[in-house]
C-alpha cells in the first residue's frame, strides 16, 4: 500500500478490515518510486535497471516492481510455503472465499503461481485451455496486470533467480508473464478479484524516472561501467521547429515532451497539410580524446492513430546537412535501432542532427487529436578505428539508406546491370539454412534495382555434370555469397571455372576466402581475367589484394543484411545457443541445449527465422545466426569458429548494431604453449578457470598420441566400453540389449517391450528415445508421442548428430521416486575422488533443454545456489533415498581414473542405482559462473598434482578391458 496515498489507504483499510482484524492479513508498504534514494532500494536487493527501461519507466512502474520484489525477498526468508498479495487497488468479489477454498481444493502438491485476475482485454481469449476436472484453473493466459496473485515459496524463488540475472527491464507484469511459460502457472476462470485503478498505460511522460534514476550519479556511473568508451548525450538543449515548406505563412501546430534521454514530438490540433515539416534538432559534441570516426547509435519510433494514414507522412536523419536515410511512418510500429559509422572525425568536432517528420500528401479534415509521434531517445557515440566510407544499419527494413548505395559497390553494379534492362544468369550455390538468408537477401537486392535476372536450374552436387548441357540466357554471371572458399568446405573451386566457362563476365557475391587453404589459394591464383571478386569482410579482401588486380575485387557486406526480418521481430525470452556441430566447428564445447539451428538445407531459411525469433538472447558461431538476430534486435553473443568468417563479418558488419558483442575464443592471457602439458603451465591455483583447464585438455589430448591417458579417455567416453569399466566396481548399468551400426539394422520383432534407443556417443538427449512397445506402435515416455516404425526412424534420423557412432539398444529404466516416471540424472562433478557439486537434472517435462529443471548440492547434499548460467531451477526435487551410496560410488571411480576432472552420471530406480556415463570435457564448462570457474580451476590443479604414477593406473585399466 503506497501510505501517502489517502484514496489508497482509504480503500486498503476498507476492503480488507476483516482480514486484517482477524490476523489474516499484513499491510505491506510499498516503495514510493519517487524517491531520491529509490537507487539504494534497488541496491538493496541486488538489482539493476536495465538502460532501456531506465529511460522509459515511470516511477509507479520501478515503485510497483520493488514493492512486489521486497514481498518476495520476505516470503523467501520467513520460508512461508504460499502467500496472497493483493495490490492497493483490489477488490474482492463477492463470492471470493468460496472461490478460494474451491481454489486450494483444485491446486497440486507442486505450483508455482496463481493469477487471480486476467485482464478485460485478454479474459475473451480463444482456446482457453481449460483442465479437466477442474471447476476454477486454467492453463496460463498471458495477461497485464498483479493486481491480484497467489504465489509458492518455489514460485518465489525462481522469479527472484530469474530478475537477479536478467535486471529489471520492463514493467513488473510483463517481466512475470515472460518468465511464467517455464514455471508450473495457471489462470481462473472466475476472477477473485478486480480492480479500482485505472487499467489503461500511463499517460504522464512527465512522470519519467531520469529526474531520479537514469540522471543520477551512480547510474551514469553503471551506464559508463557497461559501456566504458560510449558517450550519452542529454536532450536537454535539443530544439523543435515547424514550418510548412510550401507556405511559409501557415501555422503548423504541436506538441513536444522533454526528458533528459527522450523526446516525443507530434503533430496536433488540425489535419496535416501536405509540405507541414517539425525539424528536431540536437548538437552532440565529439570528445576531443575520438581522433578518428565515430559510431553513432539512437532509437526513433514513429506512429500514426491508424493504420490507414500509413505512408502519408516520412522522417529523415540529416547529419552535418547530409541526407543520412528516410522511412515511411505508419509501416514499422517497432523501435527503429539506428546505427551510423561515420567514417571521419569532421572539423568542427560537433555532428549537426537533425531529425525531421514530414507531410507527403494533404490528410482530409477531421479531428484529428495528436497525429504521427515522433519519439527519439538513447543518443551515444564511440570511437571507430580503419572504416573509410559510411555504414548504416537500422532494425526497420523500411528505411531507404542514401548512403550505403553510394559506397556500395554491389549494389552500383547491379543498378549498371538493371539500367540496360537485360537480363543476368544467377548460380545459388546451395547450402544450409543460413546460406539461404545469403540468397533471400540477393534476391531482394535485385528486385530493389529492378534487375532482371534467371536463376540457373541446377546446385553445386550436379552442376559439373549437367552445365555443359545447357544453353544460358545471358551474357553476365552472378554466383551467390557462399561459405565454400574454405579448408572445410571448398568445392566451389571446382565448380567456379567450370560455370564461368560461357560468360563473357562472371562475379562471385560477397564471400570469404581462406588462402590458408591450399585448393582455395590456387583457385584465386588461376581464376579466369573475367571473373571479378566480391569479399564479405576486410581480412579476405587484404588477402586477396597480392592476389588479384584491382579492377576485379571489391569488398562490400553479405547480402543477408540485406533481406526484410521485420516478420520476425519480436519480443522473445530465454537464451539460444546456437553452435555449429559440423566440420567448420570450433573448440568451443557444445553448451547443454545446443542447437544447431542453421543445419538444413538453404530451402529451410524461414524455419531458421522462426526458431531464432522466439528467443531474447542468443549465442552462436555460425555466421548467418549472428547476422539474423541483430537485424532482429537480439542480445547476440559471437563466438569463433574454425577460420577467421565470425570475426571477419563482425568487425566489417556487426560492430556498430547494438547489443552485439564479439567473445575472443581464449580471452585469457596466452599460455606458455597451448596444450603443450596435461596441466596449464604457469598459471597458479589462484587464477586458472574451469575453462581454461577443461580447453587445454582437449587441446593436449588432440595430439598426445604416446600418453595412455588419450586412450583412457577415449575409452571411458564410449558409453558401451565405460560398462566393461564399471564390472569390476559391480555396479548396475542398463542391460544391454544390442548394438546396430544403422538404423536399418535394426530387427524391429526383436526389440524388447520397453527399451532405449539411442546413439552411442552424443550430448543433450539428441537421438534419445524412451520408448514402449504398444502393439504396432512406440510410445516416446520423454516427448510424450506415439511414433510408427516409419516415423520413429525419420525422427531418429533428424535429430542423429554427425559422429554419434552406433545405435545403442538398452534397456529402460523408471524413477525410484513415484512421483516421477524418467530417472531423474545425477551428475556428480569430481576432482580425484573430492565431490565439489551435484547436478540434479529433472527431464520429465520433455526432450527441450528449455524445459528441463535443476537443482545443485553440495558433497553433504545441501542445496547451494545456481552455480550454472541459464538453469531453470525447481528447489522441490527431492533428495534421492540412497544419495549416501551414490557419493561412495563416485569417490571410487574417480580415484581409480588417472585424469583430473571426471563428469559421473548416476540414476536411482526401484531396483537401485545404476551408472549412466563419464564425462570428461562437459560441453558446458563455459556456462559456469565466475566463483565456480575459479574453484574448479584451483581443484583440478590440486587434482593433478595428486596423481602420482598415472602410466601404473592407466595399465590397470586397461588389464579390465582385456
Amino acid at each position: 500500500m503506497l501510505e501517502q496515498d489517502e484514496k489508497r489507504v482509504k480503500h486498503v483499510h476498507s476492503e480488507f478490515s476483516n482480514l486484517i482484524e482477524e490476523g489474516h492479513a499484513e499491510i505491506f508498504s510499498a516503495v514510493d518510486g519517487s524517491k531520491d534514494d529509490i537507487e539504494k532500494e534497488l541496491e538493496s536487493l541486488n538489482l539493476k535497471l536495465t538502460p532501456d527501461f531506465a529511460h522509459y519507466a515511470t516511477i509507479g512502474q520501478v515503485g510497483c516492481a520493488l514493492s512486489h520484489l521486497k514481498i518476495w525477498e520476505n516470503i523467501k526468508k520467513s520460508g512461508i510455503k504460499s502467500c496472497i498479495i493483493f495490490e492497493d487497488d483490489a477488490l474482492l468479489v463477492e463470492d471470493y472465499v468460496t472461490n478460494l477454498q474451491h481454489l486450494e481444493k483444485e491446486l497440486s502438491q507442486t505450483w508455482d503461481f496463481v493469477n487471480l485476475f486476467t485482464h478485460p482485454q485478454h479474459s475473451h481469449v480463444k482456446n482457453r485451455k481449460e483442465i479437466p476436472g477442474k471447476m476454477q484453473l486454467l492453463n496460463r493466459i498471458p495477461t497485464w496486470g498483479t493486481v491480484g496473485y497467489i504465489i509458492s515459496l518455489s514460485g518465489v524463488k525462481k522469479l527472484l533467480d530469474i530478475f537477479a540475472q536478467t535486471g529489471i527491464y520492463a514493467p513488473i507484469d510483463v517481466m512475470i508473464q515472460d518468465v511464467l511459460d517455464g514455471m508450473i502457472s495457471y489462470n481462473l476462470k472466475h476472477d477473485l478479484v478486480t480492480t479500482i485503478g485505472q487499467l489503461t498505460e500511463s499517460g504522464k511522460e512527465k512522470d519519467l524516472l531520469h529526474s531520479n534514476v537514469w540522471n543520477t550519479k551512480s547510474y551514469k556511473k553503471y551506464l559508463q561501467e557497461q559501456n566504458k568508451n560510449r558517450v550519452y548525450f542529454s536532450h536537454e538543449k535539443a530544439v523543435i521547429s515547424s514550418k510548412n515548406l510550401s507556405e511559409s505563412s501557415l501555422e503548423v501546430p504541436y506538441d513536444a515532451e522533454y526528458t533528459p534521454g527522450r523526446t516525443t514530438f507530434n503533430l496536433k490540433s488540425r489535419a496535416p497539410q501536405k509540405g507541414d515539416h517539425l525539424n528536431f534538432q540536437l548538437s552532440l559534441t565529439i570528445p576531443s580524446s575520438f581522433l578518428e570516426g565515430v559510431l553513432l547509435r539512437f532509437s526513433v519510433r514513429s506512429h500514426y492513430r491508424g493504420l490507414e494514414y500509413a505512408g502519408r507522412m516520412a522522417y529523415s536523419l540529416c547529419i552535418n546537412q547530409k541526407e543520412i536515410f528516410h522511412e515511411k511512418v505508419g509501416f514499422f510500429n517497432q523501435e527503429n535501432v539506428v546505427s551510423l559509422i561515420i567514417p571521419h572525425r569532421p572539423e568542427s568536432g560537433i555532428l549537426e542532427l537533425e531529425l525531421g517528420l514530414k507531410v507527403l500528401t494533404d490528410c482530409e479534415d477531421w479531428n484529428w487529436g495528436p497525429i504521427s509521434k515522433i519519439t527519439v531517445s538513447d543518443f551515444s557515440i564511440e570511437e571507430m578505428h580503419d572504416y573509410q566510407a559510411y555504414f548504416l544499419s537500422t532494425s526497420s527494413p523500411y528505411s531507404v539508406s542514401k548512403i550505403n548505395e553510394e559506397s556500395s559497390d554491389l549494389k552500383k553494379l547491379i543498378q549498371q546491370f538493371a539500367s540496360t534492362g537485360e537480363s543476368v544468369d544467377v548460380f545459388i550455390p546451395g547450402g544450409n539454412r543460413g546460406d539461404g538468408l545469403i540468397y533471400q537477401g540477393a534476391f531482394k537486392l535485385f528486385r530493389k534495382f529492378g534487375l532482371k535476372y534467371n536463376i540457373l536450374p541446377y546446385r553445386y552436387n550436379n552442376v559439373i555434370e549437367e552445365f555443359d548441357d545447357q544453353p544460358i540466357d545471358s551474357k553476365i554471371l552472378l554466383i551467390l555469397g557462399s561459405g565454400g572458399f574454405s579448408s572445410a568446405y571448398n568445392l566451389m573451386v571446382e565448380i567456379v571455372p567450370e560455370i564461368v566457362k560461357k560468360y563473357s563476365s562472371a562475379f562471385i557475391l560477397p564471400s570469404s576466402f581462406d588462402i590458408s587453404c591450399g585448393p582455395v589459394k590456387k583457385f584465386l591464383e588461376q581464376l579466369p581475367e573475367h571473373v571479378s571478386v566480391f569479399c564479405r569482410e576486410r581480412k579476405s579482401f587484404e588477402d586477396l589484394s597480392s592476389i588479384l588486380p584491382k579492377h576485379r575485387l571489391f569488398l562490400d557486406h553479405d547480402t543477408a543484411l540485406e533481406f526484410d526480418y521485420s516478420k520476425w521481430i519480436k519480443r522473445g525470452t530465454g537464451v539460444l545457443h546456437a553452435f555449429r556441430d559440423d566440420k567448420e566447428s570450433s573448440e568451443i564445447q557444445l553448451p547443454i541445449g545446443n542447437q544447431d539451428i542453421s543445419a538444413g538445407p538453404d530451402s529451410q531459411w524461414k524455419e531458421l527465422l522462426d526458431i531464432i525469433s522466439q528467443y531474447s538472447i542468443v549465442h552462436t558461431n555460425r555466421a548467418h545466426v549472428s547476422i539474423a538476430a541483430a537485424k532482429m534486435s537480439k542480445e547476440v553473443h559471437i563466438y569463433p569458429s574454425s577460420y577467421f568468417k565470425q570475426k571477419e563479418i563482425f568487425s566489417f558488419s556487426l560492430s556498430n548494431f547494438q547489443h552485439v558483442v564479439f567473445h575472443k575464443q581464449d580471452n585469457t592471457k596466452s599460455l606458455e604453449k597451448k596444450g603443450s602439458k596435461f596441466y596449464l603451465s604457469g598459471k597458479t591455483h589462484n587464477d586458472a578457470t574451469f575453462t581454461q583447464v577443461i580447453k587445454n585438455s582437449i587441446e593436449y589430448l588432440k595430439t598426445a598420441s604416446d600418453d595412455p591417458r588419450k586412450k583412457i579417455v577415449a575409452l571411458l567416453d564410449n558409453k558401451y566400453e565405460a560398462k566393461k569399466f564399471c564390472k569390476s566396481f559391480d555396479l548396475k548399468f542398463p542391460k544391454h540389449i544390442a548394438l546396430f551400426s544403422n538404423f536399418d539394422a535394426i530387427q524391429k520383432q526383436d526389440l524388447p517391450s520397453n527399451f532405449v534407443l539411442k546413439p552411442i556417443w552424443g550430448h543433450t538427449n539428441k537421438g534419445v528415445f524412451l520408448l514402449e512397445n504398444i502393439e504396432d506402435s512406440f510410445y516416446d515416455i520423454l516427448r510424450k508421442k506415439e511414433y510408427s516404425w516409419k516415423d520413429l526412424q525419420k525422427a531418429f534420423s533428424d535429430e542423429h548428430q554427425v559422429g554419434s557412432g552406433s545405435i545403442l539398444i538398452e534397456e529402460l529404466l523408471y524413477e525410484a521416486n513415484p512421483n516421477y516416471v524418467i530417472p531423474f540424472d545425477y551428475k556428480f562433478h569430481v576432482f580425484r575422488g573430492e565431490v565439489e557439486v551435484i547436478m540434479q537434472r529433472d527431464v520429465n517435462q520433455g526432450p527441450n533443454t528449455q524445459d528441463w529443471q535443476f537443482k545443485f548440492y553440495d558433497r553433504n547434499w545441501k542445496e547451494i545456489n545456481n552455480p550454472l548460467n541459464e538453469s531453470n531451477i525447481n528447489h522441490e526435487l527431492p533428495i534421492p533415498k540412497r544419495a549416501e551410496e551414490m557419493l561412495t560410488i563416485v569417490k571410487k571411480l574417480s580415484l581409480a581414473i588417472p585424469i583430473p576432472f571426471v563428469r559421473i552420471d548416476l540414476y536411482e530406480s526401484p531396483n537401485g542405482i545404476y551408472f549412466g556415463e563419464f564425462t570428461f570435457h562437459p560441453g558446458n564448462h563455459w556456462l559456469w559462473k565466475d566463483a565456480w570457474q575459479k574453484r574448479f580451476g584451483k581443484k583440478y590443479l590440486e587434482a593433478y598434482s595428486n596423481i602420482k604414477d598415472y602410466k601404473k593406473e592407466c595399465t590397470e585399466i586397461y588389464s579390465l578391458f582385456k
